[in-house]
Parts: C-alpha cells; sequence; structure tokens
C-alpha cells in the first residue's frame, strides 16, 4: 500500500519550474525550425548573404543552418530510407561526372546535393503536427495576401516606392539580385503587380496563393463557413493581383485532382460561374494581361517562351543528337554557359537545368527522389502536387518551392515509438 501511495505521489508531483522552461524551449526550437524553411522563402525572400552568389540570397542558408541545427540538437533526424536514396542519388551523380571524362562544376554538384539533402530530414520529439504546420502556413499565406491587396491599392494613393518598400527603400547591397521584383501589368502602363511586398517576383505571389488555395480547400476540419470564405477570396484576390499565370498553372493541375480525389463536385459549378462572371468583366478586370501571358509561348524573348519552350530548343541543339549527353548529360554547372550560345534564349528552370546537366539517368534519379520525398507525405494529394508543380515553375536554387515543401511535407510527419503517425 505504501508502494502504490508513493506512486501515486510521485506520478502527481508537479513539474518543477525550471524542468518545464526547458520543455517549453524544446517546443520552441522544434517549432522554429519547422518554420525556418517556409519564412526564409517568404517573408525573408528577398534578403541577400554578405558572401557569395548574388542570386543566391539569404533563404538557402537559413535553411541549411536549421537543419544542422536541428540534427545537433536532436530535433530533426535522418530518415533511413530517404537517406539511403539520396547517397544512392549523389553517389551516382558523381560517379558519372567522373567517368565522362569532361569539366564540370564540382561546387554546383555540392550545392544541388546540399539542396536535396534537406529533404533527408524529418522532425522528431517536441514537433509541431502536421494540422498545426498547415495552420502556420495558411495563417502566414494569410498575412502575405492581405500584404499583397494593400500594396497593389495603396501604391496609387503613397506611389510606387512606398507600395514597394522593400525594393524601393533599401540599399541594393542587402537585397538579392537577378529578379524583377517590380513589373507592370503591361507596357502601357505605370501600375505595378503585387508581389507581397517580401516575395521576389509577382509570379512567386502567384504561386504561393494557388498552393494556399489549394491547402485551404483540401483541409477538411471544421472551421466557420464565413472565416473560410473570407480566407479564400483574400487567397483568390491576391493570387489575381499579381497578373502572372504561374499560379493559375498550378491550379489547372491540382485542383482537378481535388475534385477527383475528394468528389469535391460543387467545385467543378463554382469554377464554372467565376469564370462566366469573370469574362463578364473582363475588361474591368484587366484580364486581357492574363490572355496576353497565354500567347507567351509563341513568342520569342518573352518569358513563358524562355522558361517553357527554349529548354526543349535547347536540348535539340545540344543534347538529344549526342546518345551519351542525351543519358548523361553534358555536366553539373554546364547550363548557363550554354544558354550564353544557344540560339534562342532560355531560363535556367529546375527541370531544365537537371535534364541539360545530368541527362534523362541523371534527370529520372533526381526527379523520382524529390517525388519519392514529398509523395511519402500523408497530406492530401492534391496538395503534394501543387507543390511538385510549383517545383517545376521556378529554378532549382529558388528556394520558394523548397520552403513550403520542407515546412509542410516533408519535416512535419515524424513517426512515434509505436510507428503512427503523429
Amino acid at each position: 500500500m505504501n508502494a502504490a501511495v508513493a506512486t501515486r505521489s510521485s506520478a502527481a508531483a508537479p513539474i518543477p519550474p525550471a524542468r518545464r522552461r526547458r520543455a517549453d524551449r524544446s517546443d520552441g526550437l522544434a517549432l522554429a525550425l519547422l518554420l525556418t524553411p517556409l519564412v526564409a522563402t517568404t517573408v525573408l525572400a528577398k534578403w541577400a548573404t554578405p558572401i557569395g552568389p548574388a542570386d543566391l540570397g539569404m533563404s538557402w542558408p537559413l535553411i541549411l543552418g536549421a537543419v544542422l541545427l536541428g540534427w545537433i540538437s536532436g530535433r530533426l533526424r535522418a530518415d533511413p530510407a530517404r537517406c539511403t536514396a539520396f547517397l544512392a542519388l549523389v553517389g551516382s551523380l558523381g560517379l558519372i561526372q567522373l567517368v565522362r571524362g569532361e569539366p564540370f562544376s564540382l561546387p554546383s554538384l555540392l550545392l544541388m546535393s546540399a539542396i536535396f539533402g534537406c529533404y533527408v530530414v524529418s522532425a522528431t520529439h517536441g514537433a509541431p503536427s502536421p494540422a498545426r504546420a498547415l495552420d502556420l502556413f495558411l495563417g502566414l499565406c494569410g498575412f502575405i495576401a492581405l500584404a499583397a491587396v494593400a500594396q497593389f491599392l495603396v501604391q496609387f494613393v503613397v506611389g510606387r516606392d512606398l507600395a514597394f518598400p522593400v525594393d524601393n527603400l533599401l540599399p541594393r547591397s542587402l537585397l538579392i539580385q537577378g529578379y524583377n521584383n517590380q513589373i507592370p501589368i503591361d507596357a502601357g502602363t505605370t501600375i505595378q503587380k503585387a508581389n507581397g511586398v517580401f516575395l521576389l517576383e509577382p509570379s512567386f505571389l502567384s504561386q504561393l496563393m494557388a498552393v494556399a488555395i489549394v491547402a485551404q480547400l483540401t483541409d477538411t476540419r471544421e472551421q466557420p463557413a464565413l472565416g473560410r470564405a473570407a480566407r479564400l477570396a483574400t487567397f483568390c484576390a491576391a493570387l489575381y493581383l499579381s497578373f502572372s499565370g504561374t499560379g493559375l498553372l498550378v491550379l489547372a493541375v491540382a485542383l482537378p485532382v481535388l475534385v477527383i480525389v475528394q468528389r469535391r463536385w460543387s467545385l467543378m459549378l463554382l469554377a464554372a460561374l467565376a469564370i462566366g462572371a469573370s469574362w463578364a468583366f473582363h475588361e474591368a478586370l484587366r484580364l486581357d494581361v492574363y490572355l496576353e501571358r497565354a500567347s507567351e509561348f509563341t513568342s520569342m524573348r518573352s518569358s513563358g517562351f524562355e522558361r517553357f519552350v527554349s529548354p526543349f530548343l535547347m536540348f535539340d541543339e545540344f543534347l538529344w543528337r549526342d546518345p551519351w549527353r542525351t543519358l548523361f548529360g553534358i555536366g553539373a554547372g554546364s547550363y548557363m554557359p550554354h544558354v550564353a550560345i544557344a540560339y534562342y534564349p532560355a531560363a535556367e528552370m529546375a527541370y531544365s537545368k537537371i535534364v541539360f546537366e545530368y541527362g534523362v539517368f541523371g534527370a529520372a534519379g533526381t526527379f523520382g527522389f524529390l517525388l519519392w520525398a514529398v509523395f511519402r507525405s500523408p497530406a492530401p494529394l492534391a496538395l503534394r502536387v501543387a507543390v511538385i508543380v510549383m517545383f517545376f515553375m521556378s529554378g532549382l536554387y529558388t528556394a520558394a518551392s523548397h520552403g513550403i515543401a520542407l515546412t509542410l511535407l516533408a519535416w512535419p510527419h515524424a513517426k512515434t515509438q509505436d510507428g503512427s503517425q503523429r
């Protein structure tokens, strides 16, 4: 009986304040690590590094630093399956570079390895749940959406410089270079597309809002209907004011998946009504801007042509004619030097860089690893599809899509000791 009393007494004993504070700090650190990729690629996206390439920015040092800190503190651990696949991928790509016997860029290979190495880890004890990660993501996207709407409207009152304060009021040396931060909605106006104040370009705002729309629609938890509708409306408004088509491409792929998988047939009716209403007011809404963007795929030196057409012309010019290069690529870091001598100007996209530099074999392994790492997440299929499509909308070293994938899909889904998913 005394033993039983002692057991009950010890079980009821309060946790010492110092120990409780340490536990709170532990959970706070886990939360900070989880949010680092997302915050680094949104709120801090425009900040440059004191050293290193001017177009790399602070996002990747912050993310890699979070991985290192998480590893040291025990808040992140290497997933054995993903670690094995990653090592096999990097080893095979490195071996191919050596066997090919042609020059290649070791820093380029190491940087790509570091980026994909972030997908090897996942959270352990003290980490927020996936639901908590989703709430934080939607909350941050809501903040950026409101900032984007306000930014677009106040430019008519206070002018462009104050409406785009990060781009115009801070020293250029503090900001990442190589991106079109401010873009007029068309050639004949000074009205600027919204970039969400903090994001690199209007296109990144468009893509982020598209993923946020999908995330909100896939969230089946009970929520106030008015609050859900207001948040969706804000996301849609910010996407529209970006006047960028890349977010629409994300939605065009992800929403049909959502409708089919979750049997949300009512969304098809809502989409038809929205398209009809938009067309009725297309002149006032300046939807002609979006129609002009659709024609860019056939207009040389336009953004759409350089991102989605020119890379395939480069493949034909330098890659497909040589079976060896077709299989194993031209070498790490070779894409941009070949862009300089290519007949058509081309942008460096994630898919084009990997195919060009590592060939069909390397691209299959690289894309396969990324898809596997993302699709292992128990998040809704439509959300995983939206993030993957966003990955192909930008460059390999552009951290935006990686930040969302790590915070929302790869890192927060740790397994407990009994093997269940948190």
